[in-house]
Protein backbone atom coordinates (compact mmCIF):
# COMPACT_ATOMS: atom_id res chain seq x y z
CA UNK A 1 0.00 0.00 0.00
CA UNK A 2 1.26 3.46 -0.84
CA UNK A 3 2.23 5.74 2.04
CA UNK A 4 -0.50 8.39 1.47
CA UNK A 5 -3.18 5.70 1.68
CA UNK A 6 -1.51 4.22 4.76
CA UNK A 7 -1.50 7.66 6.37
CA UNK A 8 -5.19 8.18 5.55
CA UNK A 9 -6.27 4.83 6.98
CA UNK A 10 -4.10 5.50 10.04
CA UNK A 11 -5.82 8.82 10.64
CA UNK A 12 -9.23 7.19 10.25
CA UNK A 13 -8.22 4.55 12.79
CA UNK A 14 -7.09 7.18 15.29
CA UNK A 15 -10.31 9.18 14.84
CA UNK A 16 -12.46 6.07 15.27
CA UNK A 17 -10.54 5.05 18.39
CA UNK A 18 -10.91 8.54 19.86
CA UNK A 19 -14.67 8.44 19.33
CA UNK A 20 -14.87 4.96 20.86
CA UNK A 21 -12.90 6.11 23.92
CA UNK A 22 -15.16 9.14 24.44
CA UNK A 23 -18.32 7.05 24.22
CA UNK A 24 -16.94 4.28 26.44
CA UNK A 25 -15.90 6.80 29.09
CA UNK A 26 -19.38 8.36 29.09
CA UNK A 27 -21.03 4.94 29.34
CA UNK A 28 -18.78 4.09 32.28
CA UNK A 29 -19.86 7.33 33.95
CA UNK A 30 -23.50 6.37 33.45
CA UNK A 31 -22.91 2.96 34.98
CA UNK A 32 -25.54 0.25 35.26
CA UNK A 33 -29.00 1.38 34.17
CA UNK A 34 -32.09 0.13 32.45
CA UNK A 35 -34.94 1.68 30.52
CA UNK A 36 -38.21 0.36 29.21
CA UNK A 37 -39.68 -3.07 29.68
CA UNK A 38 -42.22 -4.25 32.26
CA UNK A 39 -39.86 -3.79 35.23
CA UNK A 40 -39.08 -0.66 37.18
CA UNK A 41 -35.36 0.06 37.26
CA UNK A 42 -33.61 1.63 40.21
CA UNK A 43 -31.70 3.80 37.75
CA UNK A 44 -33.14 4.88 34.46
CA UNK A 45 -30.74 5.31 31.55
CA UNK A 46 -30.39 8.93 30.48
CA UNK A 47 -31.50 9.98 27.04
CA UNK A 48 -29.04 9.11 24.30
CA UNK A 49 -27.58 6.03 26.02
CA UNK A 50 -28.65 3.76 23.17
CA UNK A 51 -27.09 6.13 20.67
CA UNK A 52 -23.82 6.06 22.60
CA UNK A 53 -23.78 2.28 22.50
CA UNK A 54 -24.35 2.32 18.75
CA UNK A 55 -21.58 4.90 18.25
CA UNK A 56 -19.19 2.82 20.36
CA UNK A 57 -19.94 -0.32 18.36
CA UNK A 58 -19.67 1.44 14.99
CA UNK A 59 -16.43 3.24 15.88
CA UNK A 60 -14.79 0.00 16.99
CA UNK A 61 -15.89 -1.65 13.75
CA UNK A 62 -14.39 1.21 11.70
CA UNK A 63 -11.21 1.01 13.79
CA UNK A 64 -10.73 -2.68 13.01
CA UNK A 65 -11.31 -2.15 9.28
CA UNK A 66 -8.92 0.83 9.22
CA UNK A 67 -6.07 -0.95 10.98
CA UNK A 68 -6.39 -3.92 8.65
CA UNK A 69 -6.19 -1.56 5.67
CA UNK A 70 -3.27 0.40 7.12
CA UNK A 71 -0.92 -2.58 7.31
CA UNK A 72 0.14 -1.47 10.82
CA UNK A 73 -1.91 -3.91 12.82
CA UNK A 74 0.70 -4.45 15.54
CA UNK A 75 0.96 -0.74 16.36
CA UNK A 76 -2.79 -0.08 16.37
CA UNK A 77 -3.43 -3.26 18.37
CA UNK A 78 -1.16 -1.85 21.05
CA UNK A 79 -2.73 1.61 20.76
CA UNK A 80 -6.17 0.12 21.43
CA UNK A 81 -5.06 -1.41 24.72
CA UNK A 82 -3.19 1.75 25.76
CA UNK A 83 -6.39 3.75 25.20
CA UNK A 84 -8.44 1.21 27.16
CA UNK A 85 -5.85 1.39 29.92
CA UNK A 86 -6.27 5.16 30.16
CA UNK A 87 -10.06 4.82 30.34
CA UNK A 88 -9.99 2.24 33.13
CA UNK A 89 -7.43 4.22 35.14
CA UNK A 90 -9.63 7.31 34.71
CA UNK A 91 -12.58 5.30 36.00
CA UNK A 92 -10.58 4.27 39.03
CA UNK A 93 -9.73 7.89 39.74
CA UNK A 94 -13.25 9.28 39.33
CA UNK A 95 -15.06 6.43 41.10
CA UNK A 96 -13.56 5.27 44.39
CA UNK A 97 -15.62 2.06 44.34
CA UNK A 98 -13.94 1.03 41.09
CA UNK A 99 -10.41 2.09 42.06
CA UNK A 100 -9.02 -1.44 42.48
CA UNK A 101 -10.58 -2.70 39.26
CA UNK A 102 -9.68 0.44 37.33
CA UNK A 103 -6.02 0.45 38.35
CA UNK A 104 -5.63 -3.32 38.02
CA UNK A 105 -7.23 -3.68 34.61
CA UNK A 106 -5.69 -0.40 33.44
CA UNK A 107 -2.19 -1.53 34.41
CA UNK A 108 -2.64 -4.88 32.68
CA UNK A 109 -3.94 -3.23 29.51
CA UNK A 110 -1.02 -0.77 29.58
CA UNK A 111 1.49 -3.63 29.46
CA UNK A 112 -0.51 -5.43 26.77
CA UNK A 113 -0.51 -2.27 24.66
CA UNK A 114 2.95 -0.82 25.19
CA UNK A 115 4.85 -4.00 24.29
CA UNK A 116 3.45 -4.37 20.73
CA UNK A 117 3.64 -0.60 20.20
CA UNK A 118 7.35 -0.55 21.09
CA UNK A 119 7.99 -3.53 18.81
CA UNK A 120 6.15 -1.83 15.95
CA UNK A 121 8.01 1.46 16.41
CA UNK A 122 11.35 -0.35 16.51
CA UNK A 123 10.40 -2.02 13.25
CA UNK A 124 9.81 1.38 11.63
CA UNK A 125 13.38 2.44 12.33
CA UNK A 126 14.99 -0.93 11.73
CA UNK A 127 17.74 -1.05 9.13
CA UNK A 128 17.26 -4.74 8.36
CA UNK A 129 16.14 -3.95 4.82
CA UNK A 130 19.07 -1.62 4.12
CA UNK A 131 21.49 -4.12 5.64
CA UNK A 132 20.12 -6.86 3.40
CA UNK A 133 20.49 -4.62 0.34
CA UNK A 134 24.07 -3.73 1.30
CA UNK A 135 24.96 -7.37 1.81
CA UNK A 136 23.43 -8.35 -1.53
CA UNK A 137 25.45 -5.59 -3.23
CA UNK A 138 28.56 -6.76 -1.42
CA UNK A 139 28.07 -10.34 -2.56
CA UNK A 140 27.69 -9.12 -6.15
CA UNK A 141 30.88 -7.07 -5.77
CA UNK A 142 32.68 -10.07 -4.32
CA UNK A 143 31.60 -12.17 -7.28
CA UNK A 144 32.83 -9.59 -9.78
CA UNK A 145 36.20 -9.35 -8.03
CA UNK A 146 36.56 -13.10 -8.10
CA UNK A 147 35.78 -13.17 -11.80
CA UNK A 148 38.38 -10.45 -12.43
CA UNK A 149 41.03 -12.41 -10.57
CA UNK A 150 41.44 -10.02 -7.66
CA UNK A 151 40.21 -12.74 -5.33
CA UNK A 152 40.44 -16.07 -7.10
CA UNK A 153 37.88 -18.71 -6.17
CA UNK A 154 39.02 -22.04 -4.78
CA UNK A 155 40.55 -24.20 -7.53
CA UNK A 156 38.78 -27.37 -8.56
CA UNK A 157 40.50 -30.58 -7.44
CA UNK A 158 42.90 -31.92 -10.05
CA UNK A 159 41.93 -35.21 -11.69
CA UNK A 160 45.34 -35.80 -13.25
CA UNK A 161 48.76 -34.37 -12.84
CA UNK A 162 49.44 -31.38 -15.02
CA UNK A 163 52.02 -28.66 -15.29
CA UNK A 164 52.53 -26.78 -12.06
CA UNK A 165 51.55 -23.13 -12.35
CA UNK A 166 53.82 -20.43 -11.08
CA UNK A 167 53.26 -19.33 -7.51
CA UNK A 168 51.45 -16.00 -7.09
CA UNK A 169 53.70 -13.04 -6.57
CA UNK A 170 53.82 -11.57 -3.01
CA UNK A 171 52.58 -8.22 -4.32
CA UNK A 172 49.49 -9.89 -5.79
CA UNK A 173 48.81 -11.71 -2.53
CA UNK A 174 49.14 -8.46 -0.56
CA UNK A 175 46.64 -6.68 -2.80
CA UNK A 176 44.21 -9.55 -2.49
CA UNK A 177 44.55 -9.59 1.32
CA UNK A 178 43.96 -5.84 1.50
CA UNK A 179 40.85 -6.14 -0.65
CA UNK A 180 39.63 -9.06 1.44
CA UNK A 181 40.19 -7.14 4.68
CA UNK A 182 38.29 -4.16 3.35
CA UNK A 183 35.27 -6.31 2.44
CA UNK A 184 35.35 -7.93 5.88
CA UNK A 185 35.59 -4.60 7.68
CA UNK A 186 32.59 -3.25 5.75
CA UNK A 187 30.54 -6.27 6.84
CA UNK A 188 30.18 -7.69 3.36
CA UNK A 189 32.08 -10.87 4.30
CA UNK A 190 31.33 -12.80 7.47
CA UNK A 191 34.12 -13.92 9.78
CA UNK A 192 33.93 -17.44 8.35
CA UNK A 193 34.08 -16.23 4.74
CA UNK A 194 36.97 -13.92 5.54
CA UNK A 195 38.95 -16.69 7.27
CA UNK A 196 38.36 -19.13 4.42
CA UNK A 197 39.45 -16.68 1.69
CA UNK A 198 42.46 -15.56 3.72
CA UNK A 199 43.58 -19.16 4.17
CA UNK A 200 43.30 -19.74 0.40
CA UNK A 201 45.47 -16.72 -0.34
CA UNK A 202 48.14 -17.57 2.24
CA UNK A 203 48.27 -21.15 1.00
CA UNK A 204 48.85 -19.92 -2.54
CA UNK A 205 45.36 -20.71 -3.77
Amino acid sequence: MKKPLQLLTGLIAVAALALACVELAKLMDIGTCASGGPYVSAKECPDGTGTRILLLTASLFVYVIAILASGQGLFFYGLLFVALSAIFIRGGITDGDLAAVGYGVGGLFAVMGLVPMVLAIRGWFSDDESTARARAAGIASFTRLAQQGVMAPAPAPAVFAGPVSAAPRPADNLARLQQLGDLHQRGILTDAEFAAEKAKILSGG
